[in-house]
């Protein structure tokens, strides 16, 4: 599906006069039936896996119950990790012009943000 995709994005640029967006669809086309190619003789036996996986997860539907609260934690941890790194940046909103709609995000204080991230990470590896 990707190659045929890929391809026929390719197309619609080539035809669009649009050359680069093109050629670099039409190099993603030529990697995907590459792949395709490749990992073709290894399709039966992923897809022996994939049935094996599901009976398994199917048996054993604690393990799947007991995955849902830590990606719940997870997506209210990132939400409380946005708002409070706007608030430790020192985030605001600034429009230049009255009728201008192009305003920008000023931070007092982005020396914050490396560290944050490390936060996010360090929680996301604990929780997970």
């Amino acid at each position: 599906t990707q190659v045929i995709f890929s391809a026929a994005m390719a197309v619609a640029f080539f035809a669009n006069g649009t050359p680069i967006a093109g050629a670099l669809f039409a190099f993603s086309a030529l990697m995907g039936a590459c792949y395709a190619w490749t990992v073709r003789r290894r399709i039966p036996f992923a897809a022996a896996n994939l049935k094996l996986g599901t009976k398994v997860i199917q048996g054993n539907l604690g393990v799947f119950l007991l995955s849902l609260p830590s990606g719940i934690i997870m997506f209210g941890w990132w939400g409380t990790w946005v708002v409070s790194l706007l608030g430790v940046t020192g985030a605001k909103k600034v429009c230049h012009e009255e009728g201008n709609e192009m305003c920008s995000i000023e931070l007092s204080q982005s020396g914050w943000i490396f560290p944050w991230v490390l936060f996010l990470f360090w929680t996301q590896q604990v929780v997970k």
